[in-house]
């Protein structure tokens, strides 16, 4: 038996699990021959072989259409349900993709595995508990060829999204390594749309498309049915400035991280609104992200301004152009920390047809409808731009020193009395600073001063320091004082008393701090017994009203 050659053996047409099948130890001195069935034999090479793993396919994979030919690639494998990565026929792959996430989503969720290559496919849904996982991404300009990354080239059609995740609260999915490009050349939503799940993770996706169409968004945070978008986890994520807008956070989209992450579009590096206007995102944290577009003014949204608007560390100008690189309408809760923005290229200057033309400057809007719409908005590190705040609470920290950079001002109201205001006697009585333009920093958004009633306005909640002084005629012999009057009397300070007697006691003046709420009010009051009237003098270099938000 030990000579016979297998080519002499009878042929079988067919093998049994019981049949057995002769093996010849040819390690022993005298070769020995032994039997072993069938189905033992399979379980050996199956244990110990070096053949690739055998993945039973099941009852779901069969009705898919997967064969007895995938069994080498493990389950989740799109290569398994006839998915092609040379870029071609886009329906076969569709299909293969898409069976993939609803068989792991029906048996619990699970890792679909893109392995590298370009895979041509049309809109996908994503589903509950699976991670969508590429072999890294494979950049713009070098997607074409045959990448090291995966790439996913979706024909997005007019208003939908390349990939959806489903309409549900459940969520813990993601997308994980890859490059995804829409191919179309419609205006469609976004490339990526996250409709309302939960603990949502994405890292290192980059998104864009491959003709400058500059439509649609990059990544869209949505509401759901069910709930808005919320925890989910960001990292890497990076959107072509061929898209309309980066990144769009809408409603309850809510107490999501992104770090490292570079937003380019071609209007908005990042957009934040509520469609029904109750609802704004809250709670959203960015670190070390960039905010990045190229100067166009046919596609960005430049407004023009005036002198009274409020745009910090801008040259001193009476009337400028901004473009809205960032354009936060309603927010609750944004940090910036370690951000990077800018406008690559704007021009010195512009002209609407109509203002006139005038400098334009790249900003961080914070402009909604009233201040109340965008509160709490933080930002702390690197700007390459101003701040256009219109919001209430929005705070900058730390920021370069360096004329290349916003060196956004405090916000501030001086004002100095040039006019000769008559106190009566015996009764509190308002003292209304006049305006003078050299020392008046105040702006309408965050404060509003009557120059005739001497009430000031507070437009912004906030810890704010007050100092106000005042100076009368020296032939004052009678017992006088200054007072900060907060929300009509709701909140007083008493500066010391004082009379007119000699120069050193002819100034009064008082010092505050208050927490502001929006809508508080704020007069400067001044009481004297002289038993007639007095008038201040009017002289501004002597009376003058600070209030510093701290």
């Amino acid at each position: 038996m030990a000579d016979t050659k297998i080519s002499a053996l009878a042929t079988a047409s067919s093998l049994a699990a019981a049949d057995l099948m002769v093996i010849v130890d040819d390690m022993a001195t005298t070769p020995v021959s032994r039997s072993l069935r069938a189905d033992a034999l399979k379980t050996y090479i199956e244990d110990f072989g070096e053949t690739p793993p055998y993945h039973a396919i099941t009852a779901a994979e069969t009705a898919a259409g997967v064969t007895p030919t995938d069994y080498s690639k493990e389950p989740g494998n799109v290569l398994r349900y006839g998915a092609l990565n040379d870029g071609t026929d886009a329906a076969t792959t569709t299909t293969a993709i898409q069976n993939a996430i609803n068989i792991l989503t029906d048996g619990g969720g699970g890792v679909v595995v893109i392995p590298a290559g370009r895979y041509a496919c049309d809109p996908l849904t994503l589903k509950t508990g699976v991670i969508l996982r590429g072999e890294g991404r494979a950049h713009r300009a070098f997607y074409a060829g045959d990448p090291t990354g995966t790439v996913l080239l979706i024909d997005v059609g007019a208003g939908e999204s390349a990939i959806t995740f489903e309409d549900t609260n459940r969520g813990m999915n993601g997308i994980e390594g890859m490059s995804i490009f829409n191919t179309g050349s419609v205006a469609f939503e976004s490339i990526i749309k996250i409709n309302g799940a939960l603990h949502v993770s994405l890292t290192d996706v980059e998104l864009g498309n491959t003709t400058a169409t500059n439509e649609g968004i990059g990544l869209l945070l949505n509401n759901g049915t069910s709930g808005g978008s919320i925890y989910g986890n960001y990292r890497g994520i990076v959107t072509s400035s061929t898209l309309h807008t980066g990144l769009k956070l809408i409603d309850a989209a809510n107490a999501n991280s992104f770090v490292g992450c570079s937003f380019g579009g071609a209007t908005y590096t990042m957009y934040v609104t509520s469609t029904t206007g109750t609802y704004a995102p809250k709670g959203n944290g960015f670190n070390g992200c960039a905010f990045e577009s190229t100067y166009d003014n046919t596609i960005q949204d430049i407004a023009f301004i005036s002198g009274a608007d409020n745009l910090h560390g801008f040259a001193n100008v009476t009337n400028a152009y901004i473009v809205k690189v960032i354009l936060i309408e309603y927010c609750d809760g944004f940090s910036f920390n370690g951000c990077y923005f800018e406008n690559g290229g704007t021009s010195g200057s512009y002209d609407d047809t109509v203002n006139g033309s005038y400098t334009i400057g790249s900003v961080i809007a914070v402009d909604p409808a009233t201040a109340t719409d965008a509160i709490n908005v933080r930002w702390n590190g690197r700007l390459a731009g101003y701040i256009y705040d219109k919001g209430n609470n929005v705070e900058v920290g730390q920021l370069p020193n360096a004329m290349a950079y916003s060196t956004r001002k405090p916000i501030a109201l001086i004002m100095r009395n040039s006019t000769a205001t008559v106190i009566a006697d015996s009764a509190l009585t308002a003292v209304p600073y006049a305006n003078d333009p050299s020392w008046h920093f105040n702006n309408p958004t965050e404060f509003a001063y009557n120059t005739s009633t001497g009430v000031l306005t507070f437009r912004q909640q906030g810890l704010y320091r007050i100092h106000a002084n005042v100076f009368f005629p020296a032939t004052i012999a009678a017992f006088s004082y200054l007072r900060a009057n907060f929300n009509s009397g709701a909140v007083e300070y008493y500066g010391p008393a004082g009379n007119g007697a000699t120069d050193e006691t002819r100034s009064l003046s008082v010092d505050a701090i208050y927490d502001a709420d929006v809508g508080d009010t704020m007069v400067i009051q001044m009481y004297q017994n002289s038993g007639s009237g007095v008038t201040l003098d009017a002289t501004a270099n002597y009376s003058h009203l600070s209030v510093i938000k701290l």
